[in-house]
């Protein structure tokens, strides 16, 4: 699962600014990886409330190269919500590095759910997001995992904190 944050719309001409990665086995969620990026441009986006101010100093997309292709090349699928405009993204950002997006299976819980946005999407799932901060990266990648969870054929009910939910396993 992933979901990215970014300064603004176009892909041509913003950049990301936030990444978000669960690893998951659609029991548990066992690895998570998060960061800000610094897009090296000064923006300001009122939606997910991120500006250059707050990302300065964050490392660039080129420097989390390493992990987040790894991520993108190992997976079996990619899992997302509005897969289209993570995608682009995504690929405008491995362009200026000279690599391409693999390819891979997508499950867009966009598409899955009638086009809805994430956080009516959970609602009318039952799912599970007392836990979540909207608009973050890695919140929206821990509700789009339990939506698709759910999506696919898991009870609903089940979906809230305990029994057959998936749940954040905590770092030691």
């Amino acid at each position: 699962m992933l979901d990215t944050e970014t300064t603004g719309l176009d892909s041509h001409t913003d950049r990301i600014c936030e990444l978000g990665f669960v690893l998951t086995d659609w029991r548990v969620i066992y690895g998570q990886l998060h960061s800000y990026v610094d897009p090296e441009i000064i923006f300001d986006n009122a939606y997910n409330s991120l500006n250059s101010k707050a990302v300065a100093g964050y490392p660039t997309f080129a420097q989390l190269l390493p992990w987040t292709y790894m991520l993108l090349l190992y997976a079996d699928e990619y899992v997302a919500h509005n897969w289209l405009f993570d995608r682009g993204f995504l690929r405008e950002e491995l362009a200026r590095c000279n690599l391409r997006l693999p390819r891979r299976d997508v499950y867009d819980t966009m598409k899955h759910s009638g086009g809805r946005k994430l956080s009516e999407a959970c609602a009318k799932a039952g799912v599970y997001t007392d836990d979540i901060t909207w608009h973050s990266a890695l919140g929206d990648a821990v509700a789009c995992v339990r939506l698709a969870k759910t999506l696919r054929g898991s009870d609903p009910e089940r979906e809230r904190e305990g029994e057959g939910s998936i749940s954040l396993v905590p770092r030691w």
